[in-house]
């Protein structure tokens, strides 16, 4: 394989962004326009064109960055939108549609959403929106600085480090491998700050690069430009390069030690997860056990409650029939004794009647019994007379 003609120089490199901390402002400032629409929709508002959905291209512009200010609904609207959607999750919730199983994510939200107004009433919308974007911009910065960090110790090694700035940036640096890559950056940096193309394609191509050899082919180059001879080269080299073979043999020592640690932990995590996943299983047979035996003792409190109620509604309606009876009678009762009264009434208005003609005949009575007796004495009276007179006829 031939050697190749390598470039050397430094250059700025775009900072990964495989990690973007600000989807939802973004999201919101970029489709704003259709979620405008939509509301205006729903408000009953007439359909005009629809709106402009940018292009992926059109996401730098000013209009849909991240930072901007989210228009946020107004408070009534917010609380109608809430009180809509905890009714819907209250629906789904009584009427679960046969055959359809929903997952225990979905259970968790929908009750979630069923006290929506409440969250919401509590919540202070403004302030976390505040704490999310301190929160934000806290955590974008560092991540920033460690991505960066890490994206300069993924880049091939091509220069020699200043010490000062080494050891700045090992403090930062946590794996063995990436002191290792930051102490070649460095030093490789340092060497190539001319911009000499080298013909290094041997070294630098193949796996397993050796610095030591490619740091020598270099200093013979910058030898022979600059005049030094082959001993200054030698100082050179004992000088610079065996520290840092001393060094790459205690990182490769660390990056061992720290390997066969990653893996200790590794298999000890494993295990850890194994037992957790075991753990879950049988908490979540359990939970089903459970759960079966609880819906059977309800099931079974729910058939005799159904049972009771069809008894109490049977007595229910028997003693409704009762009662219309027993009013019926009443009823009848009732006029039975209206008619009483009205009999007695009158019964009372003939008795004094009676009562009145009685007197009246016994006044009668009394008159004819006075002059009965009269007549008798008169009788009497006039049989005496006749006696006598008859007496004194016979003796005359």
């Amino acid at each position: 394989m031939g050697q190749k003609k390598i470039e050397i120089e430094e250059k700025w490199h775009h900072p990964p962004t495989s990690i973007y901390e600000d989807n939802y402002g973004y999201l919101a400032n970029y489709y704003q326009p259709m979620l405008d629409y939509m509301d205006a929709r729903d408000r009953g508002a007439p359909r005009g064109e629809y709106p402009h959905l940018p292009w992926t291209n059109e996401r730098g512009r000013d209009q849909y960055r991240p930072s901007n200010k989210i228009q946020k609904y107004p408070t009534a609207e917010l609380n109608a939108l809430a009180v809509e959607a905890e009714r819907a999750a209250q629906r789904n919730l009584k009427h679960v549609p046969v055959g359809i199983k929903s997952s225990d994510f979905a259970k968790i939200k929908t009750v979630q959403a069923s006290r929506l107004s409440e969250h919401i009433r509590l919540a202070s919308v403004d302030k976390e929106i505040k704490d999310s974007l301190a929160r934000r911009s806290l955590r974008t910065r560092a991540n920033s600085e460690s991505r960066m960090a890490d994206y300069e110790l993924s880049v091939p090694l091509s220069s020699l480090a200043r010490k000062p700035q080494i050891l700045h940036n090992v403090s930062k640096i946590k794996s063995i491998a990436s002191i290792k890559n930051q102490f070649l950056f460095e030093t490789n940096r340092n060497l190539n700050k001319d911009n000499v193309d080298i013909k290094v394609g041997d070294y630098w191509g193949r796996q397993g690069y050796y610095a030591d050899e490619a740091i020598k082919y270099h200093g013979t180059v910058q030898d022979k430009r600059l005049g030094f001879t082959s001993q200054n080269y030698v100082t050179d080299d004992v000088k610079y390069v065996r520290p840092i073979q001393s060094l790459q043999r205690e990182l490769t020592g660390f990056e061992n030690k720290a390997t066969h640690l990653f893996d200790e932990n590794s298999k000890q995590t494993s295990i850890e997860i194994e037992q957790l996943n075991a753990r879950v299983v049988e908490a979540e047979t359990k939970l089903k056990t459970e759960v079966t035996r609880i819906k059977k003792k309800l099931q079974a409190t729910i058939t005799d409650l159904e049972l009771s109620l069809d008894v109490a509604n049977k007595n229910n309606l028997e003693l409704q029939k009762v009662v219309k009876k027993q009013s019926l009678q009443l009823t009848e009762l009732q006029a039975h004794y209206d008619e009483i009264q009205r009999q007695l009434a009158v019964t009372l208005d003939q008795l004094a009647v009676s009562t009145r003609k009685n007197q009246s005949l016994t006044a009668e009575l009394e008159e004819i019994r006075g002059n009965y007796d009269n007549a008798r004495r008169s009788q009497r009276q006039a049989s005496d007379d006749f006696g006598k007179k008859y007496y004194s006829y016979l003796h005359t």
